[in-house]
């Protein structure tokens, strides 16, 4: 799964991170990503419905990134295009795309990640295994397209039959769509379908997304990695930060 090693000409990887007005819960993202081992990384912040003030703050805080400032609220969807087209101006070969409410328990993840890509030609996005809130509870990740009868299935059979609707596991697999809290993308596949619906806005993006790769010819794949643990609020999410 991981028997590529990365030499220090590795392809490039994009981080893309959308922020709006949440500076703790960024820094604390950012912060967990020093320790990633990954050798050619660009990291991309998008401040989304930006505050000049506080991104100057921000700015000071969190060198060396390159950031991409909207004083108008884009939504997930319209920011983080912003941050990948960027991405892509920089010359990345991958776009790893993750939410801010993130944190990285893992500093080979992405190496791991590219390792697999670069030896599966086929597939286009990845994801590894995320944590919810805390280690060891996994976030299921690996997801069908939406329906009314897919999500009535799955919302009973998780709970009467966990084992069996355990998709993001302990071994790789495709995928129709993953949910985008930590994904990577080849840059090839995103400028042959483009990156996100921005009428969207928020939510179904992810599932959206899936669908045109797989209908362009590419592949989706889970990889059991450890990356993240996502500490998403219990409530959801809030549009205006």
């Amino acid at each position: 799964m991981d028997s590529l090693r990365m030499p220090a000409d590795s392809p490039r990887v994009g981080i893309v991170i959308v922020n709006i007005r949440q500076p703790e819960q960024l820094i604390r993202c950012i912060d967990s990503l020093r320790a990633v081992d990954y050798p050619n990384l660009d990291l991309v912040v998008v401040a989304n419905a930006a505050v000049d003030e506080q991104v100057e703050r921000l700015r000071s805080r969190l060198p060396g990134l390159e950031w991409v400032v909207s004083t108008a609220n884009r939504g997930y969807t319209g920011a983080n295009n912003l941050g990948i087209q960027r991405a892509l101006e920089l010359g990345s070969n991958y776009l790893l795309v993750m939410n801010d409410d993130t944190e990285c328990i893992a500093p080979d993840f992405i190496r791991r990640l590219v390792s697999f890509l670069e030896l599966n030609p086929r597939v286009a996005l990845a994801g590894p295994r995320v944590y919810l809130r805390r280690r060891g509870e996994v976030q299921n990740t690996v997801l069908c397209y939406p329906s009314l009868m897919g999500n009535l299935f799955d919302w009973f059979g998780f709970r009467l039959f966990p084992r069996l609707y355990e998709r993001s596991g302990d071994a790789p697999r495709l995928a129709e769509m993953l949910n985008g809290v930590c994904v990577m993308v080849r840059a090839a596949a995103i400028r042959q379908v483009g990156a996100f619906d921005a009428s969207f806005f928020m939510y179904v993006e992810d599932a959206d997304l899936g669908w045109r790769l797989r209908r362009a010819g590419w592949q989706i794949a889970y990889l059991p990695v450890d990356s993240i643990i996502h500490h998403q609020k219990t409530a959801g999410y809030d549009l205006e930060g």
